[in-house]
C-alpha cells in the first residue's frame, strides 16, 4: 500500500508529465504563467481544468513518450489512462486544499523540468512535416 507521500509523489509526476506533453503540444503558456502566480483555489483549478481539456490532443500526439517517461521514471508497468485518470483527481483534491499554491508550483516545476525533451521531439517532428 502507498503512503499519502508516495501517493502525492506519483500524482505529481504523472500530472507533470501530462503538463510537459501540454506544453509541447498546445504552445499554451498561459497554463504554466496562471498556476505560478494563482491567488485563489477558482484560478488554479480553471487553469488546471485548461490542461485538462486537452487530453485526448495531447495523448494522440504524445501518449507513447508519456508512456515510455513514465515508465521509466516509475520504473513500473503501468496503464497511462488509468494513471491520468486516477492522479488528476488527486491532484484537484490537492489544488483544492489551502495549500493549493504550493502544489500549483509544483505541478509547474515537474512540467518545466520535463518539458525539453518534448520541445526537441516537437521541433524535430515540424521539420519533418515541412520537408513533405
Amino acid at each position: 500500500m502507498h503512503s499519502v507521500t508516495e501517493n502525492i509523489d506519483k500524482a505529481l509526476e504523472v500530472i507533470g508529465e501530462y503538463l510537459a506533453a501540454f506544453l509541447a503540444v498546445e504552445q499554451d503558456w498561459s497554463v504554466i504563467d496562471g498556476m505560478m502566480h494563482v491567488r485563489n483555489i477558482n484560478e488554479v483549478l480553471m487553469y488546471y481544468d485548461t490542461a485538462l481539456r486537452s487530453i485526448h490532443r495531447v495523448l494522440d500526439k504524445r501518449g507513447g513518450w508519456i508512456y515510455n517517461n513514465l515508465k521509466r521514471s516509475l520504473k513500473e508497468e503501468i496503464n497511462l489512462n488509468t494513471m491520468i485518470d486516477e492522479y488528476s483527481r488527486e491532484i484537484m483534491k490537492l489544488l483544492e486544499s489551502q495549500n493549493f499554491r504550493l502544489y500549483a508550483l509544483k505541478l509547474v516545476e515537474r512540467a518545466l523540468a520535463k518539458y525539453p525533451k518534448y520541445k526537441e521531439y516537437s521541433e524535430e517532428r515540424q521539420g519533418e512535416e515541412q520537408q513533405r
